[in-house]
């Protein structure tokens, strides 16, 4: 007899969206923002700002929600870094290389909660959380890059290369692996 776990929601539900519509959504932002592997986050942030309106400040620990080392407010088009963050994005860590891609992914997917009459069945393609995720690894770990170099097939190779932690790069191989791209 098998029993699944329920999908347990990190997030809010969102509208729904697969893994490969946010695949083709951050290949044509990797495209507009001309993302290179290992960019600089302070680059970054600043040509969000400069040239698309994507606004961040620097903010007080205690002015974020719980732990959270960044958060996007999608409709003020903002992302609010904590202080604590700033020692990361100042080294340009792997970590937070991830989580400044992860909170764009926010903006750029449009998250806004959803309300339904009806209740929903949790699952990963209606949970804000998860969507920002594969945005990110989309982003910062392209897939037609990794599908064509068969030297990137690994995480140490992957983390590497695009600059992020192993264990980021060990789900993005798990996650290409199910879909049968590496």
């Amino acid at each position: 007899m098998r029993t699944d776990k329920p999908y347990l929601m990190r997030g809010h539900f969102v509208a729904p969206m697969s893994a490969v519509a946010i695949r083709r959504r951050a290949e044509k932002n990797r495209a507009t923002l001309q993302i290179q592997p290992k960019f600089d986050l302070w680059q970054f942030l600043e040509g969000l700002s400069v040239n698309f309106g994507v606004v961040y400040e620097i903010v007080d620990d205690n002015s974020m929600p719980g732990s959270a080392e960044a958060y996007c407010m999608p409709s003020a088009a903002t992302i609010l870094i904590p202080n604590r963050s700033l020692e990361g994005i100042n080294n340009n860590s792997s970590r937070s290389r991830f989580t400044i891609c992860h909170e764009l992914g926010h903006f750029v997917l449009a998250h806004q909660p959803v309300m339904h009459r009806e209740v929903m069945t949790p699952a990963a393609y209606v949970d804000s959380e998860w969507q920002a995720d594969v945005y990110a690894a989309e982003l910062l770990m392209p897939a037609d890059v990794i599908k064509n170099d068969p030297d990137l097939h690994t995480p140490t190779s992957i983390a590497q290369n695009f600059g992020v932690s192993f264990s980021a790069a060990s789900i993005r191989v798990r996650d290409l692996r199910k879909q049968g791209l590496i």
